[in-house]
């Protein structure tokens, strides 16, 4: 899930599995939920509403999920499940993106919060620059009250100077953690961007691995 509008969920996601399956803009676009599972082969399905599944083209995926080709999603997408090949996903790990951008964010946070009993843990990916918002706040904080594990991390942290991204992390641990009432542990400094950029783990991504195998 992400904590801001622009936080850079997709290109995490995408780095995490290494396939640049989500679609990524500098403006909103998430319009639909968007699970990653392991699978042998590349192939997604689109889930509806109304009740039918289908399948489609992983290259299609951002036709039913990018706000610019689902605006506010009138496609009345439920879900949209992509298989991927990817190691990460081999063990049974499922991330996806749960959280809306800005565009659609009371319809989004509804669609996030009736997938909450299906989450095992929540990774929430924080931008730097702008701080969360109080709606975005309340969602990160519904969650986490039903989520005992989670992660926390600051994305694109390559773009704030080391001064900035100790502020970010500090405010966001703070905040976090004297509303939700306990500690959720020290956030993760990452950057996706850099991460496929170099093609091996940078920063505090393997940090991320040894968190999420406990």
């Amino acid at each position: 899930m992400s904590a801001n509008s622009n936080a850079g969920k997709s290109s995490v996601l995408n780095a995490l599995v290494n396939d640049t399956v989500l679609p990524v803009g500098v403006t909103p676009v998430t319009s639909a939920v968007t699970i990653l599972r392991y699978g042998t082969e590349r192939r997604a399905t689109v889930s509806y509403a109304a009740g039918p599944t289908e399948p489609i083209p992983v290259e299609d995926v951002a036709l039913y999920v990018a706000e610019e080709h689902n605006h506010e999603n009138q496609r009345g997408v439920a879900a949209v499940e992509v298989f991927l090949p990817a190691p990460l996903l081999s063990n049974g790990l499922c991330p996806g993106r749960y959280a809306g951008d800005r565009v659609g964010v009371r319809r989004q946070h509804e669609a996030t919060r009736a997938f909450v009993p299906h989450i095992d843990a929540a990774l929430v990916v924080v931008g730097g620059d702008p701080p969360i918002s109080g709606d975005e706040l309340a969602l990160v904080l519904d969650v986490l009250a039903h989520v005992q594990k989670s992660i926390l991390t600051l994305n694109k942290a390559d773009r704030l100077s080391a001064a900035d991204v100790r502020q970010a992390r500090e405010f966001t641990e703070r905040l976090v953690t004297s509303r939700l009432g306990r500690s959720v542990g020290s956030m993760l400094e990452i950057s996706a961007a850099e991460r496929v950029e170099q093609g091996k783990p940078t920063r505090d991504w393997q940090s991320w691995k040894t968190r999420s195998r406990a």
